[in-house]
């Protein structure tokens, strides 16, 4: 049996480089809407991938032009193993949002309560269906 190469990969870092919290829409908690907006560097110089996700909540969904709540986190994923975009496994896109959920899950919850809002809890996802869109908008750099 020959030795395999596995890709393995690691947390970082993270950010909330982005935020804002529309008061005077202080929605409640029934008819929210909640959408999802990922994207991706890898910068092969350092074997870093840098996730992007824009988080958004909406008072409904016919409102989706003017969210209350926008959150854009920066995570950064270090690889041992991968030198270019090509050699990321495919299971990584999946994983890498399911690993920074829980922080962007955290963050939002902490808002809203220091806002004095009702508490906008994200439930557990599954954010599985982010895997091709993150895929399709990842890009190299060195």
């Amino acid at each position: 049996m020959s030795d395999v190469i596995k890709a393995a990969f690691s947390l970082q870092d993270y950010r909330i480089c982005k935020f804002s919290l529309d008061l005077d829409q202080n929605p409640k908690n029934e008819g929210i809407d909640i959408s999802f907006d990922p994207e991706g560097i890898f910068h092969s110089k350092t074997k870093i991938f840098e996730l992007i996700l824009d988080f958004r909540a909406f008072k409904n969904p016919e409102s989706k032009e003017s969210p209350y709540l926008n959150a854009r986190i920066h995570a950064f994923f270090q690889f041992e193993n991968v030198s270019t975009l090509k050699e990321v496994p495919d299971f990584f896109y999946r994983n890498s949002v399911a690993i920074i959920f829980p922080y962007l899950r955290s963050f939002v919850s902490t808002l809203c309560l220091q806002a004095n809002l009702n508490v906008l809890i994200l439930p557990t996802l599954n954010l599985t269906s982010l895997e091709a869109p993150l895929l399709k908008n990842t890009k190299e750099q060195e």
